[in-house]
């Protein structure tokens, strides 16, 4: 009778809903919108995230409406649409004629790996799955050996930082030399920030994503972490809870034309969707890791405190105060277990970095931001509404989730979108955090549609079924 469920299960997972084919769409609009701006201020930047915004939500309101056979085909059209985006990479033109080449033959490769998708058995999709991911980290490679070593602050203090902490110094007591000239350091950096040619701050991220980038730093340059980082977020999406919409949510990201630049440059989101993809399979494979692995996610980026409330998607209901002691303590304690040392290493040092400097950050005339598009005169008295809109997002959500499910994924890209897009800093790194959401919120919707449909055959009382993810706060 197990087995019977499970083959239902994987059936129906085939059969994809509709809200999905629109979720594979706005991944690729996410990533044309990036590709083509440069995750700067433009006019396209702004007509691209604000029919993402109208795909995520529809996407959300359709999304029982039903399932279609032809639903994977569709989303394999999404990742066909990102090939001829990747071959035509603006970064091509800064790379040799062999390398281009190189390029190109990697991207075509990994394109034509994932048409095989529609016709190869379940059991060859894993296979298909690691080829296709082998192609990306080339194409990855490619990118990080054939193009010249960019000038950019985020890139020199993970290197930096990285080489401090294996020498046993503190990251957050270092400064760091200025890379750009006295007007862009005026634009980038609030005032006193830059003094002398010289950074007056230390690492201004969170260390869980320093120590994620170190293996990278060991190999030679951290930008491989980077890398591997979305290879590996792109595998975990994928087994979690193996099916062909699960595949080519990870084939989405794998081979998304955001990829070479977000991997050029070093940005540290790449770790903080890793963390994403590893609590959706921990939901669906080690349910019981769900809390610790919670608490990694929300201490790799300082952003995320905002949508802290919706971890009570996480949580089974009926809720009680013993259950939401339980999973806040552990929560809690990993948080704290990658964080605290370094809080307690150089505490002056850490609240200047990680804390107080983000509030000195200046507006971004060039943000990819509703707020900078408005240009507001006295753009301090907004900075609230991003906070307002997202905080407003979760509570929609978490209300109507007790009406109809909706998974941890999709409903942090819904919350953060807005807090990026009126912000007074929104780039390129920040929506490939929502990009990564999104081919999250793929699998895991398609996962959540199955596990709660009503003819999924039932299992036996006298037979225990292996653990389902629980979405929603519903026990499955």
């Amino acid at each position: 009778m197990i087995d019977a469920a499970r083959r239902s299960a994987t059936h129906d997972a085939d059969r994809a809903p509709y809200g999905a084919v629109l979720l594979a769409m706005a991944a690729v609009t996410l990533a044309g919108t990036l590709q083509s701006t440069g995750g700067v201020l433009t006019p396209i930047g702004l007509l691209g995230i604000s029919v993402l915004l109208a795909e995520l939500w529809t996407a959300r309101i359709i999304w029982n409406s039903g399932t279609s056979p032809f639903s994977n085909a569709l989303m394999l059209g999404a990742v066909g649409l990102q090939i001829p985006l990747l071959i035509n990479d603006p970064l091509t033109s800064l790379m040799s004629s062999a390398t281009r080449q190189q390029y190109v033959m990697f991207v075509l490769a990994g394109g034509a790996t994932s048409i095989l998708l529609l016709v190869v058995a379940p059991r060859a999709q894993r296979l298909l799955l690691a080829i296709s991911a082998a192609f990306a980290f080339a194409i990855g490679v490619t990118v990080i050996n054939g193009l010249p070593r960019p000038q950019i602050d985020v890139l020199q203090f993970q290197t930096e930082s990285a080489r401090a902490l294996l020498r046993g110094i503190s990251p957050y007591s270092i400064t760091f030399h200025d890379p750009y000239s006295a007007a862009e350091s005026a634009q980038f950096y609030g005032p006193g920030v830059s003094v002398g040619g010289v950074l007056k701050f230390g690492y201004p991220y969170m260390p869980l994503t320093l120590m994620l980038a170190l293996p990278g730093y060991l190999a030679g340059d951290v930008r491989y972490a980077s890398l591997g980082a979305v290879v590996v977020a792109s595998i975990l999406i994928a087994r979690a809870r193996p099916s062909r919409s699960s595949t080519i949510a990870a084939l989405l990201l794998l081979l998304t034309p955001a990829l070479p630049f977000m991997v050029l440059v070093a940005w540290s989101d790449t770790y903080v969707v890793l963390l994403l993809a590893a609590v959706w399979y921990a939901q669906c494979r080690a349910p019981r890791l769900v809390p610790y692995v919670i608490g990694l996610l929300f201490a790799s980026k300082q952003y995320l405190v905002i949508a802290t409330p919706l971890i009570l998607l996480l949580i089974p209901r009926p809720w009680s105060a013993m259950a939401l002691w339980r999973f806040a303590w552990r929560t809690a304690a990993a948080g704290s277990f990658v964080t605290l040392p370094f809080l307690v290493w150089d505490f002056a040092g850490f609240m200047h970095s990680v804390v107080w400097l983000q509030f000195r950050q200046p507006f971004r005339h060039d943000a990819l931001s509703y707020l900078a598009w408005l240009n507001p005169a006295q753009p301090g008295k907004w900075l609230v509404l991003p906070f307002l809109l997202t905080g407003g997002t979760v509570g929609v959500l978490l209300r109507g989730s007790t009406r109809r499910a909706v998974s941890f994924p999709l409903a942090l890209g819904l919350s953060m979108l807005p807090f990026f897009a009126f912000n007074k800093q929104a780039f390129f790194n920040y929506y490939f955090f929502i990009l990564g959401c999104v081919c999250c919120a793929i699998a895991s919707e398609s996962a959540l549609a199955v596990t709660l449909a009503p003819d999924i055959i039932t299992v036996q009382r006298d037979e225990t079924p292996e653990p389902l993810p629980l979405q929603s706060g519903q026990a499955l």
